[in-house]
Formats: C-alpha cells, structure tokens, sequence
C-alpha cells in the first residue's frame, strides 16, 4: 500500500526563496488571497447527488483531457474515495468517460471487471478477489463496482464502462494482502491450463520454487535465493510470455480474443513482480521502521510497470477512449516528491504518462485538514499539518471541500508555485513543485476512515 514506509526523521525542509525576493510567507499569503477567489466549493460526496452545478467547472478544467489522474492523500479515507465515485458519474454521464482504473493489481481487478460489465459473476467473490492492498474492505470499492455494472445495463447505445486495476499484481511486499504475490502467475497459468495443459505442467515446474514461496514471508524468502535460482525464475517468465505470444491466434481461438489478452496481461504482471524482487538484496534482513536501500529503486521499478499498465489500458480501450485513474498522490504526480527517505527523487508514474500523453493528461492533487483514515482495528490519525504547507495554505480558503485550478494562477504566483512546497505531514511529508506536479487540487477539511474502528 502507498502510505509509504519511510524513516521516521523530522524533514528538514524550509520553503525556499522565491526568484521574486518576497519572503515565502508572503508568497504564502498571496497564494491564499488568490485562492479565495479562484476555489470552487464541492457540494456534495454522495454518489447518488446528481445536481452537477458544483462540478461543472471542475468539467471545464478537464475538458479535453484524455486521461485525468486523480490523487488521494490517504489510503482508506471515506471522502477521497466518495468524491472519485462521484467524479467518475459525472465524467460518465456528462463528459462521456468510457474507463476508471485505480492503484490495485491489475490481475486481481479482471474479475471486477467481468462484475461491472454485466457477466454472471458473483459479487462478493469479485469483491473479497478483485482488489489488492486490502482495498477490499473498502465499501465505496463496492460502490464503483455496482454503479458501473448498474450503469451498464442501461446505457443503450452509449459505450460500455470498464473498471480496471493498473498496480503490479500481488500487492508487492503486504503479507496481510487477499492474495499472493504469485498472482499473476497464478492466473497466467491457470490460463495455460486451459489452451495448453502440456505447457503448463512444464513451466508450472520450472517455476516450482516462486510458486511455493510461502504467501507471507515472499520477500524474505526470496532474499535467501542465489543468483542461480533467480535467473532461472526469470527466463522461465520470460518464456511463458514467448509462449503465449507464439501461440497468439491458436490459444485466442480455444478461449477468446478477450481471455487471451488478458492472460498475456497477467504474464507481464507476472514479470513485473519479478523485476521487483530481483532489487530484493540476498540476506537481506528487515528493520523495524527503517526502509531497506533497494526500497526506493523497487518504487520506480513498480511506478513504471504502473504506467505500461495504464498504457494497456488505454490501448485496449481505443482511441476515443477517456479514462480516470485514481491512486496515491506520489504516483499521479508529473513531478518527483522530494522526501526524507529517498536517495534521488523517484520517478513516478505521473511523470511518465505526461512524457507519453503530454498536455492530455491532467492530474489532480488531494492536500487534506485532518481526521483519520483505515478499517475496523486499524484506523490511523491523520498528522497535523504544520501552518506552513500547501495543505494548511489552501484549508484558508473558506471551504470543507474544494478544487482549486493552479493553471489559472496569476503571474505573479508564477514562480513560487514552480518551486517546491512542503505537502502533508508526519512521515509522509514531502516538497514538490505544485503546479508543475498538479494542475489542480482537491481539498477535503476532515477525511475519515472507511469502516469506524470497532470497540474490542
């Protein structure tokens, strides 16, 4: 899950001078006087509130855009997942969005996806399966799930939605995850199974030793494999990929076209777990509350595969598709986050679909008051933020819940907003470039968790 793990140190980090010679508190200031009168309020979270007036601006700013990246500054907060549910309505019913895909693995998602295109499939199976990280537990996961499927059995002649995960499958490095971190494997294989029950057999022994990595200690297990083992594990993935592809129109023949596809989907997924843990370092050994050296590469290594799966995605919606992706705002950003952890800033998925879609992608960053976020007997408070960060900056602009347009900054914001600024608090405290990060922010004064904790 992306509530990162990082060192638990103070961040250091100051606003820096802007090339306009005012001191940042009064950039601060200006920024804040700005945004009194550029923010527009969020009337509503609730799904069903079909009154679009409030969003209508917010439908103008995204007109256009091929893809919109909406960020969220918690996991497992109500408010930023309702606000998506609504959003994406809105985008469906208003500007014609034909997809959503959020931070789960896309493996797990293609069963909610079979759910919310109307196929016989069992809710709470699609639910309990189909998302990574936990996310399961959420009930506005749910939700998205049942208002596309409910929307695909009225929209007639207007296009299908598809809901879609874009993670790399097995929730990397959550032991506490629904499914393992063979998932990919498991569904390509079980795939094979089908077209080819030879070939799976085979490769399902070559592969003998990953597949039986004991679902909760794959990391650590894994670090105690020799180089050896590991190239064998690798070329293996690599030749059920070959397999597959060689066997394209055969293998789509005994299936379909849309099975196949996806299990070459699954492959890849597949390999991407593995190009994660090949940065797992041999013997390595876990620190309570320290992130390992290899950490920061493995989060390039998974962002990267995030955005080949967008791009799928996105291929196999067509060219008139539009599509909202949804994750943590150190994913969507199209700028690095300078944090305390890493050794160089990462690069993030938002940063390589902007390299790939340009100026048809927007994002969205979320800047939260406070509350709480999480489930049941896991629910976490939300750090103060401190008086000088963007969070605290746009919480004066006089409303619960905003979006806030940062294209439309005046010039004289300019630079200042072009220079990093501290975001968050706590250990997820970071600076970034606001508006070369985010074209927009969302603002939600209290978030809560999405299930209350329940007295013991």
């Amino acid at each position: 899950m992306t509530q990162r793990i990082v060192p638990a140190v103070i961040m250091l980090a100051l606003l820096a001078q802007p090339a306009t010679g005012q001191a940042p508190q009064d950039s601060a200031k200006a920024f804040i006087a700005w945004g009194k009168t550029s923010a527009h309020p969020i009337a509503s979270l609730d799904l069903e509130h079909a009154d679009w007036s409030d969003l209508e601006p917010l439908g103008r700013a995204l007109a256009g855009a091929r893809v919109v990246a909406l960020g969220e500054g918690v996991h497992l907060g109500h408010e930023p997942l309702a606000f998506r549910n609504r959003l994406f309505r809105y985008l469906v019913e208003r500007q014609g969005f034909t997809a959503i895909a959020i931070e789960s693995g896309i493996s797990e998602s293609q069963v909610v996806h079979r759910y919310a295109a109307g196929e016989a499939v069992d809710r709470k199976a699609a639910i309990d399966s189909g998302f990574s990280w936990q996310f399961q537990h959420a009930p506005e996961n749910g939700a998205l799930a049942d208002w596309i499927r409910a929307y695909n059995s009225r929209r007639g002649r207007r296009p299908q939605v598809s809901f879609y995960g874009f993670d790399v499958p097995g929730s990397p490095g959550n032991m506490n995850a629904a499914r393992r971190m063979q998932t990919g494997l498991d569904e390509a294989l079980a795939y094979l199974i089908r077209v080819d029950s030879a070939a799976a057999r085979e490769l399902t022994a070559r592969l003998a030793t990953f597949l039986g990595l004991d679902r909760r200690k794959v990391v650590d297990l894994y670090a105690e494999l020799p180089d050896t083992t590991r190239d064998r594990i690798t070329a293996a993935l690599a030749d059920l990929t070959s397999r597959l592809e060689r066997r394209g129109p055969e293998y789509a023949a005994l299936s379909s076209e849309a099975d196949y596809r996806w299990a070459l989907r699954h492959a890849a997924g597949a390999r991407q777990m593995d190009g994660w843990l090949r940065l797992v370092t041999i013997g390595f050994k876990p620190t309570p509350g320290q992130a390992p050296a290899w950490f920061w590469n493995s989060t390039e290594v998974r962002d990267r595969a995030m955005a080949e799966n967008v791009r799928w995605i996105l291929d196999r919606e067509g060219p008139t598709a539009r599509i909202l992706i949804y994750a943590s705002n150190f994913h969507i950003t199209a700028r690095p986050h300078i944090e305390p952890g890493p050794p160089h800033p990462s690069t993030s998925l938002g940063m390589h679909l902007r390299q790939t879609l340009g100026g048809s992608l927007v994002t969205i960053g979320n800047v939260l008051g406070g509350g709480s976020w999480g489930c049941a007997q896991f629910v976490f408070a939300i750090p103060p933020r401190s008086e000088q960060t963007m969070d605290r900056w746009v919480g004066e602009l006089g409303y619960p819940r905003l979006f806030l347009d940062l294209r439309t900054a005046p010039a004289g914001l300019d630079r200042w907003l072009n220079t990093p600024q501290p975001f968050g608090a706590g250990s997820d405290t970071s600076r970034v470039e606001p508006s070369r990060a985010y074209d927009l922010l969302v603002y939600y004064d209290q978030v809560g968790p999405v299930c209350p904790k329940v007295p013991r």
